[in-house]
């Protein structure tokens, strides 16, 4: 069983993945990239111990000692043992006193010993570390093992933090450089590795690419199904995204103050149309409403602005309104036949991948909404308070 992760079911697998010479990606199959104990700790502690399956007996060991410096620290290599969620016995809570609990990583040579703590997602236990610390506290020396590297909160020195950026990562590549002639062990190793970086968002373009594309080949259907609908996904949103801020424009002022003299308007429906957009305007506004528009699908290229046909009356009117307009759009503006003023949307715009995970993120989507939505709100004020002071 492959570094005594894997069942049955995924033991055949390796051994199919053996025989036909390809990587094996337990990490993907194990679906457990983000859990501390099911992956980290036990992929760890699987490597550590000199009588794992991986049968490079105290290599990976002494590579590790060597990185965290604790080379010298251990005297008697062949009596080592690791043991996974070790208990040092009751949880008990005395300030600097504390004691007991169950340690992720125990290694021992029945002499000297050296635990690691592992927090990724979650926080310290209460005097979690303290309590470690104490336990046979002049010959054991415990490691925090946290993403970033931040300390524990205890005041003993027979402590020391480490990091999966910097140490663990270290690790990995020279155990990764001495299993140079075990395929499928380098390789699961160098997967475990790429594992780690996503954690920290870590992954250069490369790595992220090469990731991919192995996902792709495991899966191509499934490869094959996102390219068909990804367009269709981002349009999707863009839709909703659109129904969103008129909802929000809808009870706001000034149009929540008397709604029945306003009109909020979508073309989005004729699959066929060059243009889509939203169109607002009020009763008494004449040809004149401020726009939303875009190509078809809304995504590429949004503009917003006021409009009126250059044929309807009171369009020299609107026509002097630019300079205003402009001060209020904060931008490049322009005029065209039908628009006396307007400018590019960039808050709507959503073709490049950080405008795109905007739209997907809650937070992120909803702070995009609010933007689009004060722009729309502050020309609709505007004209509305010029078209009353003419209409009177």
């Amino acid at each position: 069983m492959l570094l005594g992760l894997v069942d049955e079911r995924l033991a055949r697998e390796r051994e199919i993945v053996r025989l036909r010479g390809e990587n094996f990606n337990v990490f993907r199959l194990l679906r457990v990239e983000a859990d501390e104990d099911r992956l980290h700790s036990a992929f760890i502690g699987e490597l550590l111990d000199p009588c794992g399956s991986h049968d490079q007996g105290y290599a990976f060991l002494e590579l590790f000692l060597a990185t965290v410096g604790k080379k010298d620290y251990w005297p008697e290599p062949a009596k080592t043992r690791v043991k996974r969620e070790y208990d040092i016995g009751t949880v008990v809570i005395d300030g600097e006193d504390s004691k007991g609990g169950r340690i992720d990583i125990f290694i021992t040579d029945g002499t000297r010993h050296l635990s690691i703590e592992n927090k990724i997602w979650s926080n310290e236990g209460e005097k979690q570390i303290t309590r470690y610390c104490n336990s046979d506290s002049d010959n054991h020396h415990v490691l925090f093992l946290t993403l970033d590297g931040h300390g524990a909160d205890t005041r003993k020195t027979n402590y020391s933090p480490i990091s999966y950026r910097v140490e663990l990562r270290r690790w990995l590549e020279s155990c990764q450089r001495h299993a140079a002639d075990q395929p499928i062990l380098r390789e699961t190793i160098k997967q475990y590795l790429l594992t780690t970086k996503a954690l920290g968002g870590e992954l250069t373009m490369q790595e992220t690419e090469e990731r991919l594309m192995e996902l792709m080949r495991q899966h191509p259907s499934a490869a094959r199904m996102i390219r068909d609908n990804y367009d269709r996904l981002i349009q999707r949103e863009v839709g909703q995204f659109r129904a969103e801020v008129v909802e929000r424009l809808k009870g706001m002022s000034p149009i929540q103050e008397a709604p029945e003299t306003w009109q909020v308007t979508t073309d989005l429906d004729d699959v066929g149309a060059k243009w889509a957009g939203v169109k607002i305007c009020r009763t008494f506004w004449d040809d004149t409403a401020v726009g939303w528009y875009g190509d078809s699908s809304f995504v590429e290229s949004p503009i917003y602005g006021v409009s009126h046909h250059k044929d309807k009356p009171g369009r020299v009117e609107r026509d002097s309104w630019r300079t205003e307009l402009a001060k209020i759009m904060g931008g490049k503006t322009w005029s065209s036949d039908n628009w006396p003023c307007y400018a590019a949307f960039d808050p709507a715009r959503f073709r490049d991948d950080a405008a795109v995970a905007a739209l997907l993120d809650r937070v992120k989507r909803a702070e995009r909404i609010e933007q689009v939505t004060q722009k729309l709100v502050e020309l609709i004020t505007f004209c509305d308070k010029e078209l009353r002071r003419s209409d009177s």
